[in-house]
């Protein structure tokens, strides 16, 4: 569907996948450069958060550049795996401490095992 979707656009995208760890990327992202950004069960391992989300803030463009985290929290409550962020509030805290407006929406996908939660960052300047 996706590939559907930007093959048929009206517009020119782009897309890039880095493998690279989110907390620098100076070697491959200038300010700026980014208008959209997703990360999907990610957010969790995010550490220190703080500097994660300054330097998503720093890539993504001014006056709108996006973030946008799916996130499973109620899967990952009780888990043995090494999470770091395991609740909204604290990462929407932090996301808005960057330079965020932050929503929440749950997404219901019509069943438990595939509903998750959008954290959606937008840059404020």
């Amino acid at each position: 569907e996706l590939d559907q979707t930007v093959s048929t656009s009206d517009h020119s995208c782009s897309i890039e996948i880095f493998g690279q760890d989110a907390k620098d990327m100076t070697s491959f992202l200038a300010d700026g450069s980014v208008d959209r950004m997703l990360g999907v069960n990610v957010v969790y391992f995010l550490d220190p958060l703080e500097e994660y989300m300054q330097e998503i803030h720093r890539v993504l463009a001014p006056n709108g550049g996006t973030v946008v985290f799916g996130c499973k929290f109620g899967a990952i409550k009780d888990s043995p795996y090494p999470f770091v962020n395991k609740e909204e509030a604290p990462i929407v805290e932090k996301m808005e401490a960057a330079g965020f407006d932050v929503t929440s929406n749950k997404i219901d996908l019509g069943n438990d095992m595939y509903n998750y939660v959008e954290l959606k960052g937008i840059k404020r300047t």
